[in-house]
């Protein structure tokens, strides 16, 4: 096998109707294929560049999805076979994805990986091997996938979340307040990146009664919901909740999935998410306990040249 990118626009959407076809359009597994392609396939994004690499079968395989700037270091984004790791694949792909990349890796000196531990594992182990250097882990994030089925999909669009007594929900308005969310947000990378993520991408805020902004939640561009922030004094009110909400609302109206990244240790969010009767947590068969499920956890492991 091949791999191989796709590039036109012709490219990009058979390849998510290949993969999305029939019941497969609703696993959590292409949550972010789906909104990304047709992310890719919308309005021109020029902050970041994004690459699609796979392999030009019927049948699933691996998917890399590879986005860089010249002030962002590569991040790729594995989706693995709907069937499992072929870790004799994995072993072979993941060089001819950072010999792809090598430009980016070698100006940055850096480089963040987004799968689940045996795709970070396998990526630590083939940059060693990459330039000779020694690489180090600066960050390992473990995240909970939480999305919304079909059900709660329907559910959530029958859902009053209007902003509550004293607030408002609107979109961001970015010449006033790009630089306050790009400031405020702990993993911005430039300004112009954060922005055009803003006016691109659906982004939506809350003020209060005095018309300042007191929140906001954004699109990655890769299709997830992030940086869903309320400032410390206005929490506990409900406005956080009807906010993120409000914004998934949006997801629905464009078609795309709804789903998040919620860091484990964030236990607040991520412990508001499990008792939602709107949110999903991904997870499966616990092959120790029949009669449990365990959660599939994504890491965001970043790794640095030494």
């Amino acid at each position: 096998m091949t791999l191989r990118e796709f590039k036109t626009r012709e490219e990009l959407q058979e390849l998510l109707d290949r993969e999305t076809e029939d019941e497969r359009r609703e696993l959590p597994d292409n949550n972010l294929l789906e909104n990304a392609i047709k992310l890719a396939l919308g309005p021109e994004y020029t902050a970041t560049e994004l690459q699609v690499f796979g392999y030009p079968r019927s049948n699933s395989q691996y998917l890399f999805f590879v986005e860089y700037s010249g002030l962002q270091p590569p991040l790729i984004h594995v989706r693995k076979p709907l069937t499992g790791h072929d870790l004799a694949l994995l072993d072979e792909s993941i060089p001819l994805i950072l010999e792809q990349t090598k430009h980016h890796i070698s100006k940055h000196g850096k480089i963040l990986s987004v799968g689940d531990v045996i795709v970070c594992d396998v990526f630590h182990r083939h940059l060693s091997a990459f330039d000779g250097s020694r690489w180090n882990i600066i960050i390992n994030n473990e995240c909970g996938l939480f999305y919304m089925t079909a059900t709660q999909r329907e559910a959530l669009m029958k859902e009053n979340t209007d902003a509550p007594s004293g607030f408002s929900f609107e979109p961001v308005d970015v010449d006033r307040d790009g630089d306050t969310i790009h400031t405020m947000w702990k993993y911005s990378i430039t300004p112009e990146i954060t922005k055009t993520s803003l006016r691109v991408l659906p982004s939506i805020c809350a003020r209060n009664d005095r018309g300042e902004m007191v929140g906001w939640a954004m699109t990655q561009r890769l299709g997830m919901i992030s940086n869903l922030f309320l400032m410390p004094e206005y929490r506990g009110r409900g406005v956080g909740r009807d906010l993120e909400l409000s914004h998934a609302k949006e997801f629905v109206r464009r078609e795309l999935r709804v789903f998040k990244y919620v860091e484990t240790c964030n236990t607040s969010v991520y412990g508001g998410s499990l008792r939602s009767p709107l949110w999903t947590l991904w997870t499966s068969d616990d092959e120790d306990n029949n009669e449990t499920k365990k959660p599939n956890p994504t890491y965001y492991r970043m790794f640095e040249r030494v």
